[in-house]
């Protein structure tokens, strides 16, 4: 099939800004929002891109570089100020993982409605509660109620729950993996099963050792705008010369910190020995 048939999602120059609100000198609130333009977060500048069937992708980048954003956007959660998001299929995944969850329920019930929030259909729901339940070694907690467990507990019931729905677009906008070493090797068999079912898998993660079992490509996000697109190990390279870069520019500006407090400092003194 060609790139075109096996599209599942396509972003054109899409751009989205969060703005800053503006306070009012006196403090008091106005019916009308106003807002301090001079101090938005531009979180994606002009963004192609296209994700496919078949294929796992990498987002890689810093913290700030617009991948959660760009997430949430095919998501539908968020709608870009500019440009267009195209989506074809079910989208779902670990983003926010634990949707529905409510302490008063049992296990089993919070499993079912929060694959219901998912997508899944109610029987397809109910099938496969105790599948994962017993995924996370909770089978013989089923009929315990949510608040019951710890906040490490709970994340792994919402982490399996949402790994096992079967979307056309697979998401991760969360850790990869959770658990001890049998949970992370299963979850990543599980991952890795939706690029090789056919269907598309995007994660936002910088993992050198997790990625090349999950995707083959990569692409750098870098201040909002894409900065490279290609193959894995390429991607991941370039990540790491950012990575390195930024290091070294804020190492510098440490430094040129401490040397204008040095100078405020000797200048006080002086000032503190004149007569």
């Amino acid at each position: 099939m060609s790139a075109a048939e096996t599209e599942t999602v396509r972003l054109t120059k899409v751009r989205k800004v969060f703005p800053h609100p503006k306070i009012p000198a006196d403090g008091r609130p106005r019916l009308r929002r106003q807002t301090d333009h001079s101090k938005d977060t531009v979180a994606l500048r002009a963004v192609t891109l296209s994700f496919h069937a078949g294929e796992g992708t990498a987002l890689l980048g810093l913290p700030g570089a617009g991948r959660s954003t760009l997430l949430h956007l095919v998501t539908g959660v968020l709608r870009a100020d500019r440009g267009r998001v195209l989506v074809r299929g079910r989208v779902s995944g670990l983003i926010g993982s634990g949707a529905g969850f409510t302490g008063d329920w049992t296990l089993r019930q919070n499993v079912v409605a929060s694959s219901i929030l998912l997508g899944e259909s109610r029987d397809r729901a109910r099938e496969q509660a105790d599948a994962i339940l017993g995924f996370v070694g909770m089978a013989g907690r089923a009929d315990a109620r949510l608040r019951d467990l710890g906040p490490a507990e709970t994340k792994k019931l919402g982490y399996a729950t949402a790994l096992h729905t079967r979307p056309d677009i697979f998401l991760s906008d969360d850790e990869l993996v959770v658990g001890g070493s049998d949970l992370r090797e299963a979850s990543l068999a599980l991952l890795a099963q939706v690029p090789a079912s056919g269907r598309t898998l995007v994660v936002t993660s910088n993992s050198a050792k997790l990625l090349p079992q999950l995707c083959t490509r990569g692409v750098v996000l870098d201040e909002g705008r894409v900065d490279f697109d290609g193959g894995l190990e390429e991607a991941l390279s370039r990540y790491r010369e950012l990575r390195d870069e930024h290091r070294s520019r804020h190492a510098k500006d440490e430094e040129e910190d401490d040397d204008d407090a040095d100078r405020r400092r000797r200048h006080d003194e002086d000032d503190d020995e004149e007569p």
